[in-house]
């Protein structure tokens, strides 16, 4: 369920930022080396604050797994923790300039840090499953198709067609991905006991 009121949240929040920008940015100008850099709008405290409260219960909750899992878990969970912790430090540099406090996000190139640990826990840890990541993807893909068909509609009639159906497609894709996730952690349940059951089969023999 906080999972489907997050995402919600987030078509909400980019729907402002497509269709009433000037709420996020008041204008774009020069500063540092940049030629063109936004001056913060009353949204983007909206946007600030959603960063400040959802980046640090992030990690926290990523390292509250950590301490609890051994094994392969545990690794898989401290490299998504790394990549997480460089991707959100570098990125939050960019909200220095925005607010005029005179430091340019150098940092920034820590973020690209993120995709590489992620590619390589992903393919040494087997941090995600592939028929989850494809399935993601490709609802994703979906979302930003139809919000793209939305915000260059013609008409306020196929507007308001493309936001139905984006709403639709959101909350179905939203039902999709956790079903998904729900087959994958059976299979990983039914894994782990094969395991166990082997093990203890090896103990018995033993004896």
């Amino acid at each position: 369920r906080s999972y489907f009121f997050f995402c919600l949240f987030l078509y909400f929040l980019n729907f402002l930022v497509f269709f009433f920008p000037c709420l996020f940015f008041n204008d774009l100008i020069k500063k540092d080396i940049f030629n063109y850099y936004p001056i913060a709008g009353p949204g983007y405290y909206l946007f600030l604050l959603f960063y400040l409260v959802i980046i640090p219960r992030s990690l926290y909750l990523l390292i509250k797994n950590y301490l609890k899992r051994t094994g392969l878990e545990a690794k898989q969970i401290k490299y998504l923790a790394i990549a997480a912790f460089s991707g959100f430090i570098g990125g939050g540099t960019a909200f220095l300039l925005t607010f005029n406090i005179p430091i340019a996000p150098y940092g920034i190139i820590f973020f690209t840090f993120y995709p590489i640990i992620v590619a390589y826990a992903i393919t040494k840890h087997h941090l995600f499953d592939i028929k989850v990541i494809v399935t993601e993807l490709l609802t994703f893909g979906i979302w930003v198709f139809v919000l793209a068909r939305a915000v260059l509609a013609d008409t306020l009639q196929e507007m308001l067609i493309s936001g139905s159906l984006l709403l639709f497609l959101i909350i179905s894709g939203i039902l999709l991905i956790r079903s998904v996730l729900q087959e994958v952690r059976s299979r990983e349940k039914i894994e782990k006991l094969a395991k166990e059951l082997g093990a203890a089969n090896e103990r018995l023999k033993e004896l």
